[in-house]
This record gives structure tokens, sequence and C-alpha cells, in this order.
């Protein structure tokens, strides 16, 4: 076993800058310069402490999603879908509104990375979605979806484009009806 330096940054520090780098800039907008330069270290120091740009922008959001995101999983234990939409909105409201944070969504930019650099963290946000399926199941949710309580009420998890009512419930007035 090798033992090098000890680091001479906190790496939780860094962590916070380049979450708040990447934030405003999105990731392919964030450069190694603008990194090294936001969190004080060397190129070297970046790669030992957190491996390239696309691990470091995981680590990030992992980080984001723990603490800003964390309204969205969160709501998805709602048991009822009006208390789930209350619980996203209300956290919406809160992330966004505060003044403190950078605009915008860090998770959608990354969805929004179109370049080669950035094919790996676009084909990972699916996969990192609290709300898919799989992350439902992980939690013991087995459908990953809230049920209706009443005929015709909406169940969660449900394709917004597919017109059928759940539950055997009446078509809502204006819906387009089935051929």
């Amino acid at each position: 076993m090798t033992i090098g330096r000890p680091r001479e940054f906190d790496t939780e520090e860094a962590l916070e800058r380049a979450l708040d780098l990447f934030w405003r800039q999105g990731y392919e907008g964030t450069s190694l310069s603008d990194l090294t330069r936001a969190l004080g270290i060397t190129r070297a120091s970046l790669y030992a402490a957190f491996g390239n740009k696309e691990s470091l922008f995981r680590l990030v959001l992992d980080r984001y999603e723990a603490k800003a995101g964390r309204y969205r999983v969160d709501a998805l234990e709602a048991p009822t879908a009006r208390e789930y939409a209350r619980q996203l909105l209300d956290g919406v409201v809160r992330l966004h509104g505060d003044k403190n944070n950078p605009p915008g969504c860090l998770g959608v930019q990354g969805a929004l990375a179109c370049g080669d650099e950035a094919l790996p963290i676009r084909h990972g946000r699916r996969a990192r979605d609290p709300s898919t399926p799989q992350a439902c199941q992980s939690r013991g949710r087995p459908s990953g979806r809230l049920q209706p309580r009443r005929p015709g009420a909406l169940s969660l998890g449900r394709d917004p484009r597919d017109r059928r009512i759940v539950g055997g419930g009446s078509k809502p007035q204006g819906a387009p009806g089935r051929g």
C-alpha cells in the first residue's frame, strides 16, 4: 500500500463549490480550468480526489439530489396523489424561490448536455430518477405508483399521453373520446 501526501484541501468544500459551478454553468459549460480555479486545486489534485470531470459531476449530482432534490424522493412517499402534488410544488417553490440557489435545475442541465463528451451523463440521468419504477421498487413500492382511491381518480406514474381513465370512472369533461 502506497501512502501519498495528504490532501491540502477540504473535499466537502470542493464538492460544494463544484456543485455551484455546475449548477450555474451546466456540465458542458464547465471546463476543467473553471473547476480547478473555483476549487483552488490543480488538475492533478482534482483527478486524484475525484477522478475525471464526469465522475466529479456524478458526485455533485448525488449531493444535489440528496439535498436540493430531496423533496422529490420525500414526495413519493405521500399517501395520496393530492399530497404528492402538494409536496412537489412546495419543494419546487422552496428550491427555486431561494435566492441563494442558482437559477434552474442541475439535474435538467445535466440531462440537456448534448455533446459527445456528455453522452454518459445523459444516459445516466434516467437511471438516477427517483420516480422510475425501478427506484420505487428499491424503496419497497412494488409498482412504483400510487393506486387510485376512488373510481375515475388518476394514479401517479401513469403516462400523461394516455387518455384512458384509471379505475373505470367516467370520461372527464372535455377529454377526447376513444374510437
